[in-house]
């Protein structure tokens, strides 16, 4: 009985030493094929994941965000369709400067031949000058069918056209009845903000103050003093210098109450 214990439990240690089957983890690569002047609007990049499957065929989904995405390689030349939209959305006020976005996101399963490379294509499109903080980059998230999902980032080369910077808008209560203006233009460290308002009851806009923006994107105004009782809205528009073009804008116009 013994030595019977004894060969069965070499059996099981032997079996624990066996590596674990892998999942199926095509290999990955991405680059950028293509670039249109990125000096200038418009402008578009296109960016390119290859998916090479091992020994057995490789089901896999293929998410990113983009203006499009086309299938190619070992797989069917194909165009998959949006699985979302770009955002939709509208201001309340009489101002409204919204930059929406441009790409959807796109998701495609396909399956990967054994032994071959499958290719999904994405652009990445902008029609309007970037903020400081935007690129023409994107990231595709891959989804194995027996792994995890992870993420493989297609990094763009450097934006050198137009840049516009996200502007905000706060109203502060002051003393003596005054009102305080404050906020940010987010990216440059120099310029001018123009403080504009649509006063109650009015249907035209008048600019109320220029003041300059400090070394941090910073500027405020602490002599605002609304007389007209009533719901005003306020924007901002910013420009480097006094006779150069307005470049940025509060999206949505701020309101609040006087009275």
């Amino acid at each position: 009985m013994l030595p019977r214990i004894a060969a069965l439990c070499a059996a099981l240690l032997g079996l624990l030493a066996l590596p674990a089957a892998a999942g199926a983890n095509p290999a990955v690569a991405v680059e950028v094929v293509s670039t249109t002047n990125l000096s200038k609007v418009p402008a578009t990049v296109m960016h390119r994941l290859s998916l090479t499957a091992g020994a057995t065929d490789e089901p896999v989904r293929i998410s990113a965000a983009g203006n499009g995405m086309q299938l190619g390689g070992s797989v069917p030349a194909t165009t998959p369709v949006a699985s979302a939209g770009p955002s939709v959305a509208a201001c309340p006020g009489r101002w409204d400067a919204l930059r929406l976005p441009d790409t959807s996101s796109w998701t495609t399963e396909l399956t990967i031949p054994a032994g071959t490379t499958a290719t999904v294509t994405v652009p990445v499109r902008t029609d309007m000058p970037l903020r400081y903080d935007e690129t023409l980059s994107t990231a595709f998230e891959v989804t194995p069918r027996d792994g995890r999902p992870y993420e493989v980032r297609s990094q763009a080369p450097s934006w050198t056209g137009p840049l516009v910077p996200e502007m905000t808008l706060f109203v502060l209560r002051g003393a003596n009845r005054t009102t305080v203006l404050t906020g940010e233009a987010v990216g440059p460290s120099s310029g001018l903000v123009e403080i504009w308002g649509f006063a109650p009851r009015t249907t035209k806009a008048r600019r109320l103050k220029t003041v300059r923006v400090d070394e941090d994107g910073h500027w405020s105004w602490a002599g605002f003093r609304p007389r007209a009782r009533g719901t005003w809205e306020l924007y901002t528009r910013y420009r480097r210098t006094a006779r150069s073009t307005r470049t940025g804008a509060t999206e949505c116009g701020l309101q609040f109450r006087v009275g």
